[in-house]
């Protein structure tokens, strides 16, 4: 069997790749036997890697400050983060591996890069792309003098491209926290990307546009990069910044871009995803009184051509045409909401759910939210314990299950259910992000846990007599504390009763050895329904010994080991 490597253990993966050196995403879990452990651990590892670009696309939400110079009052990004929109194929020397541990199905897996790697990287791939983007600018302009518009235009959309992976690299260097090596050029590459925005702008008047042309002019700069290909093209939903989140935008988008595909370039547009296929790629920000969009080709994880265009925001508000995704807008309705929480038990009694239920109330300035889904989730191990909606009143009623632990404390934490509030996957993109701005903060309950009280009542006899020291009833409790019950000497403090009554009769004796037999009978009440809700019994159990008090002695020893395994089938 393969040795689990040391990355498994938290203390271990710090050590081998410590957080000032190292990006890392780390994912585990259990593989059911039915699962094909191959294809398992290659989405362990496809999810180690969304992890860790998850992680990336966090600092970058907290850290958009790339700002783009106001040259001539023309230009208006003011966040550079919002254009860029990082996948797997953007982090360079992402390494992975996974682990399956065939003794208790568990798996393992990492992804993890060297930041200062990464940083060089993309600080040369930046000196790179400018010199790229000066020489692609000069002959753009030198078609745009001769009056070639066509010429002109492929020119200058050849320098999208290079202005992407300078993008991708400049907000990778800072969520890095390598801010100097991302701002070491950045006069030079504003300074060029305000020269391509007027040159283009210059050919094509982005302010009397609407929906179709602007799709149509970013078609075409594809085309012109691109020219004639055979390859059908698979479009992936436009998505909302960095986010991945897509909105009734969308949708009208999608449709008149890959019309606009087959129009400028002739494209075949494919139905679904193939291995071969084109992928058109592209998400949109509001800049100003115009909605940008960036689109790009992609094959095999490499970008082909690259296209931006711009589109009015009043021909999008006359159209009635939502921009903004419901989750951001969900999100945005958070602000200033409050979590309380009545009815907080003073105790957990473990083993049993709650019959009184925790008050949840979700106030906004006084105003009561409904329809928002929280949840109270146990810290220790993540589980989710109760989760429901708000009502109209903003109350949302939880009554905490059966807990098995422990602990003598548990820690609850008690806030909104981002992923089915929101109505996104916990594996989305943007549920990290959301994680990190939600604006209402969880409460954490420390609650003391009581155990479970039992009254043993056992009347153990041999041959009809009392005996000395009883042999069912402490294996019983020996076994019964493990499962962390306590045990009590009145009923009226039980929440069971467990009621054992044995005896043994003589059998024959055989050649100096003596036979006896051993019948029990067991019942647990329910205390608080008065009602008997296990009952069995165990007959004619045989022991032998040098006379028939040993012989009995013996039954009873036999007969508790089958009382045992009873308790370990779970009655309690």
């Amino acid at each position: 069997m393969a040795q689990e490597p040391s990355w498994t253990d938290y203390y271990e993966r710090q050590n081998m790749y410590p957080e000032a050196d190292f990006l890392v995403g780390f994912v585990s879990g259990i593989a059911s036997d039915e699962q094909d452990i191959g294809k398992v651990k290659q989405q362990y590892e496809a999810n180690a890697k969304n992890k860790l670009i998850q992680s990336i696309q966090v600092e970058i939400e907290n850290n958009n400050s790339l700002n783009v110079s106001n040259k001539n009052g023309k230009s208006q990004e003011d966040f550079l983060s919002k254009s860029v929109s990082f996948s797997k194929a953007n982090v360079n020397g992402l390494n992975t591996q996974s682990f399956y541990n065939r003794r208790n199905n568990e798996i393992f897996a990492i992804a993890y890069v060297n930041k200062k790697e990464l940083t060089f990287y993309y600080y040369n791939s930046i000196k790179m792309g400018i010199q790229q983007v000066e020489q692609k600018l000069a002959e753009g302009r030198k078609y745009h003098q001769k009056n070639n518009k066509e010429e002109a235009l492929r020119s200058f959309y050849e320098c999208l491209p290079f202005f992407k992976e300078m993008d991708e690299a400049r907000v990778l260097l800072m969520a890095l926290n390598r801010k100097m090596y991302a701002d070491i050029n950045n006069d030079r590459i504003n300074a060029l990307n305000q020269e391509l925005i007027e040159e283009i702008e210059d050919i094509l008047n982005p302010s009397d546009l609407n929906l179709s042309e602007t799709a149509y002019f970013v078609a075409y700069g594809l085309f012109l990069q691109l020219g004639v290909q055979a390859e059908a093209v698979y479009i992936e939903p436009i998505t909302f910044e960095n986010t991945g989140l897509s909105s009734d935008f969308s949708n009208v988008w999608d449709k008149e871009f890959g019309a606009a595909l087959v129009k400028a370039a002739s494209y075949q547009i494919a139905d679904y995803k193939r291995k071969n296929n084109y992928i058109a790629v592209a998400n949109y920000w509001q800049e100003g009184e115009f909605l940008k969009i960036n689109a790009s080709i992609i094959k095999d994880g490499k970008t082909l051509a690259v296209a931006k265009g711009s589109l009015p925001l009043s021909w999008i508000k006359k159209e009635g045409i939502s921009y903004t995704p419901l989750a951001i807008t969900k999100m945005q309705a958070l602000k200033n909401s409050k979590l309380m929480v009545r009815n907080t038990p003073e105790f957990v009694k473990l083993k049993f759910a709650s019959k009184k239920a925790m008050v949840i109330e979700l106030m906004k300035n006084d105003i009561p939210l409904e329809g928002v889904a929280v949840s109270v989730v146990d810290s220790h191990g993540g589980q989710a314990l109760c989760a429901s909606k708000t009502n109209d009143a903003g109350v949302s009623l939880c009554f905490l299950p059966a807990i098995e632990s422990q602990r003598s404390m548990l820690k609850l934490e008690v806030g909104i259910d981002l992923a089915t509030y929101l109505g996104i996957d916990k594996n989305d993109l943007y549920y990290s992000i959301a994680l990190s701005e939600n604006p209402v903060l969880p409460i954490v309950l420390n609650i003391p846990t009581v155990k479970p009280s039992i009254f043993v009542q056992s009347r153990e006899l041999i041959f009809g007599n009392s005996m000395d020291i009883k042999t069912l009833e402490p294996r019983l409790k020996a076994l019964l504390a493990e499962k962390a019950y306590q045990f009590v000497e009145m009923e009226a403090h039980a929440d069971y009763i467990l009621i054992i009554n044995a005896n043994t009769t003589t059998s024959t004796s055989y050649q100096g050895i003596y036979f006896a037999y051993l019948d029990v009978t067991f019942s647990i009440i329910d205390v608080s329904t008065n009602t008997e809700i296990y009952k069995t019994h165990l007959d004619q159990i045989k022991g032998g010994g040098a006379n028939y008090k040993k012989a009995a002695k013996k039954a009873y020893i036999l007969g508790a080991k089958k009382l045992e395994g009873v308790f370990k089938d779970g009655i309690l």
